[in-house]
């Protein structure tokens, strides 16, 4: 009878977003984890085979939560209003190092920034997406979500030259 898990997958994936965000994505080692974790490196070869399958769960676990963020941002409306608050709410409900590293994640957080921009920018909204995204990958480096937020704002408020401020807000 094999032993109960006394980690869950979750607390692994988790820690494994800690050790890549303290030592880099390229950096971190299952030993890195293990310690994080208290388990043996063993027994996370036991339960992702590798790094490879232990980065890939990171991956599909970030992309799940993305996701579900983006279904919990409804388009009510579009313009840069609610590119905001939608980048307000992926920016609070998921891990920063995500977005900065992550291709999937990152495609899927660039077709709802599409999704919600105006008629305006939609006429050149694949280079404004593109534009967001290289803010966000550039900003996300510095693990700071406030950073990120600001930079972000920044970025629409050049985007959208002309357009009155309380739309920003």
């Amino acid at each position: 009878m094999p032993r109960p898990k006394l980690v869950s997958d979750t607390e692994i994936l988790d820690a494994t977003r800690r050790v890549m965000l303290r030592d880099g994505a390229e950096r971190f080692t299952l030993a890195d984890v293990a310690r994080e974790v208290g388990l043996s490196r063993a027994a996370l070869i036991q339960r992702f085979a590798n790094k490879a399958g232990l980065e890939k769960q990171v991956a599909a676990s970030g992309l799940d939560a993305l996701h579900g963020l983006i279904a919990a941002s409804p388009i009510t409306n579009k313009g840069p209003r609610q590119v905001i608050g939608f980048l307000d709410n992926v920016l609070k409900g998921l891990e920063i190092s995500l977005l900065a590293a992550d291709a999937g994640c990152a495609e899927v957080l660039r077709h709802g920034i599409m999704a919600r921009l105006d008629e305006p920018s939609r006429v050149r909204g694949g280079e404004v997406a593109d534009m967001l995204m290289t803010v966000v990958q550039g900003a996300a480096t510095q693990g700071d979500r406030d950073f990120v937020a600001g930079r972000l704002r920044l970025a629409l408020r050049l985007i959208y030259a002309g357009r009155p401020l309380e739309e920003f807000a």
